[in-house]
């Protein structure tokens, strides 16, 4: 019979530090392979940014040509600046329209929502469960429920 004593089942900080300093060459080789697959990763990858920006000036064709003169300097520099014209043009309004801070304030806004029957801010809408939710989940759709757990 072997005996369970506490002294066979503990393990001291000195018994991993001598582990860790018989294995420092294997750990050394690792840490520096591993940095070294990295450094040529970062080396060899090329570099892909891209960075757009539009400008949509709102002019009086009075002011147009004292602004038009300067904006056209700076396509001197590589800068596309669009085709000319005074105000808003019908190309511009999508991307107006997808733009982050249009889109923040469509998020936070309140609109009714005729198939709830209330008032909320589209993000809340968006996480919105109600009791037949819950009741179809554990139901009706439990085998996905624990499956999506799983």
């Amino acid at each position: 019979m072997q005996e369970n004593t506490s002294e066979n089942n503990e393990i001291s900080f000195l018994d991993i530090l001598l582990e860790f300093t018989k294995n420092l060459k294997k750990i050394s080789r690792i840490i520096t392979i591993s940095f070294l697959i990295g450094l040529l990763y970062v080396i060899f990858t090329p570099n892909r940014y891209t960075a757009t920006s539009g400008v949509v000036s709102e002019i009086n064709s009075g002011n147009s040509m004292a602004l038009s003169s300067g904006l056209s300097a700076l396509k001197s520099f590589g800068l596309n600046l669009g085709p000319a014209g005074s105000g808003l043009i019908p190309e511009t309004y999508p991307k107006l329209i997808k733009s982050r801070e249009v889109l923040y304030h469509v998020i936070q806004d309140t609109f009714y929502f005729k198939d709830i029957g209330k008032k909320f801010r589209f993000v809340d809408y968006v996480s919105y469960r109600d009791f037949w939710y819950y009741l179809k989940r554990f139901t009706i759709k439990l085998p996905q429920t624990i499956y999506g757990f799983l």
